[in-house]
């Protein structure tokens, strides 16, 4: 089981139960897998009414039917009563079937216990792997499989593509769900988590076995990626700084992980998921063994691929394992291309030469003549969010008081006339009304239409913004930003530039996933009401560098934001976070630093999430957000992946930000 708040009250449920069997032939033979539901007594907060949940899965027989019985039992009040629920399913062996039954239970008040579900394997005939599955990308990056190098997202492609794990995984809903780690718990006092690691997990590289993983390499891979280690520039550096002191080895597979801050939703805060900018896990005795740089090239890990060849700009190549402990791909063999144009990555599909891969939205029709298939649901979408850098408003770091000098990237001045100066209360009105101008002169829904075919939407929050999705269900309307230019040259007027500026530096790194045709229509639009840009298009990784050192002052169009996939996935928690404000350990922040950001944070972190109270707290963090609008959400942009259906027959892409994902569920025809 597994307790994610401060005391066992406070547990919130996400999953009640589900039951999964399914049969795959592969090459004649067969496997067959089985997810484990444990019984779990749910009890809600009402004296004398008890719910009990089971689900019982009888497996299959060639050619028999499978009877998968929901008891459900209720006792209230002293009275009992069961419901049973039968589904019965004749299936042939032969055939790949996936069967599922999710039992939900919407409970109105606390419970004590969170389910967890297990894949165990079962015995039966050895697969046979066979077939390449070749994957088209923008871009393969470097190998990197030291943390306190792994900026993002580079930081993400080992474990989007299989190569390492994380400590949870995304499953069914949930970004929760036990991966390499099988519980945490909270202690009593709210000062610490216990860490439970899972068994019989090897860390493997194309020449060798490194043996089983232990709390070692769990303690090893948070510490270095920022819980002890100020110096790493790693993705999630900051946030792990934040909120964990040094983590410590208890036993051989326990950790012990104190708070530096406590927040309730310390898992998806620090991405400890595979959900978000994730802390992937990596050997310690690697690093022992070759040193720094010996480790950082050297790709071994726990994922169900094994890579063989990574070269930077070019090409990955790798082998499935046959002794997975979760999933072991139905194919032998993984390629990924490099291949920056989308129009190539079409073309490839059209004639067989790649089996997945994203492609613009402009190359729909002509893949869907081709007969190319799509993802469904359009399952993927990352936000475009402008970002009015060099709000740098802090002179002292705020858990110490420490004084701070001035940051290099602090300009208010006429070349920058985004940027506010806190010591000058006209300067700060002056620059929001230039923030807010910007943001008004962009038409949302005519990007969306246009450029987007209609398949995206308008988005407003962002990292630093408004902090709720409109599918959230804490959502409000008065945080919409109109498209009115007649107001925005207004507020241009009003703030000393009725004739407009130039912005010489309007950064869209495509590399990340900042559509170019966007940041193209916004500099139009900005045009429009007489503020002429530059654009400029310079690597992610060459820029970084200036947002951890506090050195930039341009405004850009970035991907990191509030979204409809964070939008399904987000209970509450602390709010803001990552960086804006100034701190010992540093980070990446990716325009501003103020006091407010950490009074919210504070304030938030200390609440359950979800409360009323939580939710109080995000209204006025998203309230202040909106009034000073150091960050304004364009559209999203949805994720087109197409798949060759010739090639592949059946493929579970999750929905997760930044890089297509989970290939070991692919099966080939």
């Amino acid at each position: 089981m597994v307790r994610i708040a401060r005391s066992p009250r406070l547990a919130i449920i996400a999953l009640l139960g589900a039951a999964i069997f399914a049969v795959v032939a592969c090459g004649g033979e067969t496997i067959v897998e089985k997810v484990v539901v444990q019984t779990v007594i749910v009890e809600k907060q009402v004296p004398g009414e008890k719910v009990v949940e089971t689900v019982i899965v009888k497996e299959q027989v060639a050619g028999e039917k499978v009877v998968e019985t929901v008891i459900v039992e209720k006792i209230v009040a002293g009275e009992k009563v069961v419901e049973t629920v039968i589904v019965e399913t004749e299936r042939i062996v032969r055939e790949q079937v996936v069967e599922t039954v999710i039992v939900e239970k919407v409970v109105e008040k606390t419970v004590v216990e969170t389910v967890v579900v297990e894949v165990v394997a079962i015995p039966g005939a050895p697969r046979v792997q066979t077939g390449t599955l070749i994957v088209s990308v923008a871009s393969v990056g470097t190998p990197l499989f030291i943390n306190r190098d792994a900026v993002g997202p580079t930081n993400m492609m080992p474990v989007r593509w299989g190569f390492t794990e994380t400590l949870a995984q995304w499953q069914n809903g949930s970004c929760l769900v036990p991966m390499l780690a099988t519980s945490w718990v909270v202690n009593k006092d709210s000062t610490s988590v216990a860490f439970s690691i899972r068994e019989g997990v090897n860390f493997v590289s194309k020449d060798r076995d490194w043996g089983e993983m232990t709390a070692e390499d769990i303690v090893w891979s948070v510490n270095d990626s920022g819980a002890d280690n100020p110096d790493s520039v790693h993705s999630q550096a900051g946030e792990v700084a934040e909120t964990w002191k040094p983590w410590s080895v208890k036993t051989k597979f326990k950790v012990d992980a104190p708070f530096n801050t406590f927040r309730g939703d310390f898992m998806r805060a620090t991405d400890f998921s595979t959900c978000g900018d994730m802390v992937g896990i990596v050997s310690r005795k690697v690093f022992d063994e070759l040193g720094e740089n010996g480790a950082r090239t050297e790709a071994a890990g726990t994922g169900p691929f094994v890579v063989q060849s990574w070269q930077p700009n070019e090409k990955i190549e790798a082998i499935a394992r046959e002794d997975h402990w979760r999933k072991v791909p139905s194919f032998k063999n993984l390629v990924i291309l490099e291949i920056p144009e989308a129009s190539v990555r079409a073309a490839q599909l059209r004639t067989g030469e790649t089996d997945l891969a994203p492609v613009s939205i402009s190359d729909i029709p002509t893949l869907t003549k081709a007969g190319i298939q799509f993802n469904p649901g359009m399952n993927l979408f990352q936000g475009n969010f402008v970002y009015f850098g060099g709000n740098w408003w802090q002179d002292t770091i705020p858990e110490t008081g420490e004084a701070i000098e001035p940051r290099k990237g602090f300009k208010p001045d006429d070349a920058h006339p985004w940027i506010g100066d806190p010591s000058d209360p006209a300067r700060m009105e002056s620059a929001r009304k230039v923030r807010w101008a910007m943001a008004m002169a962009i038409d949302r829904e005519l990007i969306n239409e246009t450029i987007l075919a209609g398949l995206g939407g308008p988005i407003y929050g962002g990292h630093g913004g408004v902090q709720v999705h409109q599918d959230h269900p804490w959502w409000d309307d008065k945080w919409v930003i109109p498209f009115d230019p007649e107001k925005s040259k207004q507020y241009l007027a009003e703030a000393g530039y009725p004739n407009g500026f130039k912005v010489d530096d309007f950064w869209c790194p495509t590399d990340v996933g900042t559509n170019g045709e966007v940041c193209l229509a916004v500099a139009g639009m900005w045009l429009d009401i007489g503020i002429e840009t530059s654009v400029t298009s310079a690597a992610y990784t060459s820029r970084r560098p200036g947002w951890v050192a506090r050195e930039n002052s341009f405004v850009w169009i970035a991907p990191w934001g509030v979204n409809r996939i964070s939008a399904r996935n987000d209970p509450g928690g602390a709010v803001f976070g990552g960086n804006l404000w100034a701190s010992t350990t540093g980070g990446f922040a990716p325009c501003c630093e103020a006091d407010e950001y950490y009074n919210f944070f504070q304030k938030a972190a200390a609440q359950e999430p979800g409360s009323p109270e939580n939710r109080a707290t995000w209204d006025a963090a998203s309230d202040w957000a909106y009034e000073n609008m150091l960050a304004a959400g364009v559209v999203e942009v949805p994720k087109v992946v197409a798949v060759n259906p010739n090639r592949v027959a059946f493929w579970e892409l999750q929905p997760l930000a930044f890089f297509i994902n989970h290939f070991e569920s692919v099966i080939l025809k």
